[in-house]
């Protein structure tokens, strides 16, 4: 039942999505999008190695962390299963909770200890949490500094965003270190929800709590190592759009104009959480954002496209990670039946 309504809701979400696209590119006229798009041409290519570049990034600060716990699970193994979860995250509504898992499932094979990898996980998104924050703030500072007369939406809200982000994360962070987990399961037990599951899983919660603070106590130069390849990742993100701009519009389009708009995206993204991928919302965003500017809307709606052609290449790649790992351990079970699960 819970999973009929899960689907319903996000197929729903999905058509809210398409149906925003729709407007948007109604609006500002297929003929331009499709002359930008050609004008790109074989710079596509570049844009599409930059996913692999960043991929790398963020699996290398994986892997620093899982170093952390002696975990020598191989790094291909990561590599994938980053690129799996975050193939994931774009389809579903509850964002990187559901990829996040689903980059634990795929490894839980690699590791005698799940509980240490979900620590690894949930270190290694909060630092990535992090790095989107520092790239928010910078681009609100250049925004600030370079763009007179900002509407008081932006002027107003993207403090307020950042600082709400913000204080989010030092929350966060600071309840990693006196037991998230373990808290969250004793709140649910003075509320009385759910007794019987709080009961069954406040020991691994505790377990986890305790492998996540191992972590952050182990090595303070493993957190700074991890922390700048997601910020290196970050600064890929912004040359991909950078890229696409200066191959549509060399003259008008510059490196300021790239950082604001990577600055928009995990914004509406977070805004828009329940949206797969933010669907039409990015678009629009990207396409009034150029047009406050002085620029062609068209871009704006152009890049998110070319954005997201690239964003199905690597999905595509994710979704047959999933589907050969799900079909390998069928394959498995089948061989030997004494591994069938009861």
């Amino acid at each position: 039942m819970k999973k009929t309504v899960f689907k319903t809701f996000r197929a729903a979400f999905l058509l809210l999505g398409l149906f925003l696209l729709y407007g948007v590119v109604k609006k500002i006229g297929w003929t331009a999008i499709e002359a930008q798009v050609t004008a790109l041409s074989w710079h596509f290519i570049p844009i599409l190695s930059m996913g692999f570049f960043w991929y790398l990034c963020y699996a290398l600060a994986w892997q620093d962390i899982l170093k952390q716990q002696e975990n020598k699970i191989p790094f291909w193994s990561l590599f994938q299963s980053k690129i799996a979860g975050d193939s994931a995250n774009a389809m579903t509504p509850i964002h990187f909770l559901g990829g996040d898992t689903l980059r634990i499932w795929l490894l839980r094979r690699n590791t005698t200890n799940v509980t240490r990898l979900a620590a690894s996980v949930v270190v290694d998104r909060t630092i990535n949490s992090i790095a989107i924050v520092l790239v928010i703030f910078t681009g609100v500072v250049a925004g600030f500094l370079t763009i007179p007369g900002l509407p008081k939406q932006v002027s107003i809200g993207a403090p307020i965003f950042l600082l709400f982000t913000s204080g989010l994360i030092v929350f966060f962070l600071m309840r990693q270190h006196k037991g998230l987990f373990g808290g969250i399961l004793r709140l649910a037990k003075k509320l009385h929800i759910a007794p019987h599951t709080v009961t069954k899983y406040e020991g691994k919660a505790k377990e986890l709590d305790r492998e996540v603070l191992g972590l952050y106590q182990k090595s303070h130069r493993a957190f700074w190592v991890a922390l700048a390849y997601h910020l290196l990742g970050r600064l890929l993100g912004i040359m991909e759009v950078y890229l696409i701009g200066k191959a549509i519009a060399p003259e008008q389009f510059t490196l300021l104009i790239a950082l604001l708009l990577a600055t928009l995206a995990p914004i509406v993204n977070m805004v828009f959480t329940f949206i797969p991928g933010a669907l039409g919302v990015l678009e629009g965003a990207y396409s009034g954002a150029l047009y406050l500017l002085g620029l062609n809307p068209a871009l704006g709606l152009t890049i998110q496209i070319i954005k997201r052609m690239r964003a199905g290449l690597w999905m595509a790649f994710g979704f047959g990670i999933i589907s050969f790992r799900r079909s390998h351990q069928t394959s498995s079970y089948n061989k030997d039946p004494l591994q069938r699960p009861l």
